[in-house]
């Protein structure tokens, strides 16, 4: 995802437990000061789909960002990880 140097960012993404049974995930950041997650944790019923929305924060100077966010299940197992490149450019 591009965005402009000096400005923060909201952004989402969709998330869908394939489980016939609600589950309750967990999202963490590998870089929680670039990029917050407004729910932490989710309940998503089965066979469900639910937006998972980020913060993203301003930098200003222009880069990329390789952040990760990790998605764990109720016992704190990792279920998926997923990388998000930021790219910081000045429009």
């Amino acid at each position: 995802m591009s965005i402009q140097c000096g400005q923060g960012a909201r952004k989402a993404f969709d998330y869908e437990n394939t489980a016939n049974v609600e589950r309750v995930y967990t999202f963490e950041s590998s870089a929680p000061d670039r990029l917050k997650l407004r729910e932490e944790q989710v309940h998503i019923p089965p066979l469900a789909v639910r937006s998972i929305h980020l913060v993203i924060q301003a930098q200003d100077t222009p880069g990329t960002d390789v952040i990760f966010i990790f998605i764990n299940d109720e016992q704190g197992n990792n279920e998926e990880c997923l990388q998000f490149n930021v790219h910081y450019k000045r429009m």
